[in-house]
């Protein structure tokens, strides 16, 4: 997992999470459901329908409300050695 300066301003991440480097997927994916950026209901689920998504290799497209309420699309197509680009159109 890569996250670049930009990414992180866009999405607001703490320092905290970005401390020993770069954090796993599961550890971004669970940082957004505790803030509410997957819409209600339990963080776990939550995080495990997104490890879900990512474990089909499907070109994805869907969107987060994001604390401030701004929306942000997320898109995302699987690469063929493994991992995914991820982009978020401004």
């Amino acid at each position: 997992m890569v996250c670049n300066r930009q990414q992180r301003e866009l999405l607001d991440y703490p320092d905290t999470l970005l401390k020993d480097g770069n954090p796993t997927l599961r550890e971004l994916f669970h940082f957004n459901a505790a803030r509410g950026e997957y819409g209600p209901g339990d963080i776990q689920e939550l995080v495990a329908a997104k490890m879900e998504l990512v474990r089909k290799r499907e070109p994805h497209v869907f969107e987060r409300t994001r604390p401030n309420d701004r929306i942000a699309e997320i898109r995302g197509v699987p690469l063929s050695d493994g991992g995914f680009v991820t982009a978020m159109p401004t």
